[in-house]
């Protein structure tokens, strides 16, 4: 998975490099701001979510009323063997990653750290979710977590993303850090475009986060897990985040609260993957 939002041709060159940059530089979760990384110990916050999908439902319904696609940011992600879709809001953004070619993907399965192939199956003892994180500061010669660092095959020295050992067990959810520049850039409010987005990528950005449901940002994460699994792991680290909340339940569902429900109104999409949207 390659989890940075890259362009299709179906941009410009120059509004690909701008949007790009964009969307990677300094994301510090839910909105909050950077803070002063002298001798603080690094701090896992949340950054975004990566929903497994295997056919088309979910998009649709999606599409249907609720969210405008963020169309050019579709991204191929070559010796993965998945390609994604996005939505973008203004402190994060969901990913919908489909399996492209299994053949490939498994042969990416030791230089990704883990058997994430596994993820596109129609049970319930492998968690159709990942989530995104940034670490502040980021060093991890400070940091109490074991990772294996991931860098695609055409990926640049910079270029790469730390995959949590508990990754490895697909019953967990998968969480991955991205270096600095490639965590999400979250924005106050839509007044914020004019003041730090190039001229030329305001009316895009602008239409991707119009969603047609009235939703800005992302308040709150449930995620619901098979009630015999211990809080350990990943499901742990999840649980330590600032607004990310584990319930125990029948199987793994996400619930996603947008602007702290504000509306009362709830969108219910049960098929391969359980996804509750509250807005």
């Amino acid at each position: 998975m390659n989890c940075c939002i890259a362009f299709s041709v179906k941009a410009s060159r120059r509004v690909i490099q701008t949007l790009v940059l964009l969307l990677s530089i300094g994301f510090m979760g839910f909105g909050l701001q950077a803070q002063d990384s002298v001798n603080m110990k690094p701090t896992l916050s949340f950054d975004h979510v990566v929903i497994f999908v295997n056919s088309k439902g979910l998009e649709e319904a999606l599409n249907d009323g609720v969210f405008t696609p963020a169309d050019k940011l579709e991204t191929d992600h070559g010796s993965q063997g998945t390609y994604g879709r996005y939505y973008l809001f203004l402190n994060t953004f969901i990913e919908l990653l489909y399996l492209r070619d299994a053949e490939v993907s498994r042969a990416n399965h030791e230089r990704f750290g883990s058997a994430y192939t596994e993820r596109w199956r129609a049970d319930q003892r492998h968690c159709p979710f990942a989530f995104g994180l940034s670490l502040n500061p980021f060093d991890t010669s400070r940091s109490e977590q074991r990772f294996h660092t991931y860098r695609n095959v055409d990926a640049g020295e910079n270029d790469y993303y730390l995959m949590p050992l508990e990754n490895q067990s697909s019953e967990q959810p998968m969480l991955y850090v991205s270096t600095p520049y490639r965590n999400y850039k979250a924005l106050e409010s839509m007044d914020q475009i004019d003041q730090k987005v190039e001229e030329h990528i305001r009316e895009d950005l602008r239409n991707y986060l119009k969603h047609p449901a009235g939703i800005e940002r992302l308040t709150q994460v449930l995620l619901t897990v098979p009630r015999d699994y211990a809080l350990e792991g990943n499901l742990k680290t999840l649980e330590d985040l600032e607004n990310v909340q584990i319930i125990s339940g029948d199987n793994y569902e996400l619930t996603l609260v947008f602007d702290e429900h504000r509306q009362g109104k709830e969108v219910l999409f049960d098929e391969g993957v359980v996804v509750t949207l509250q807005y």
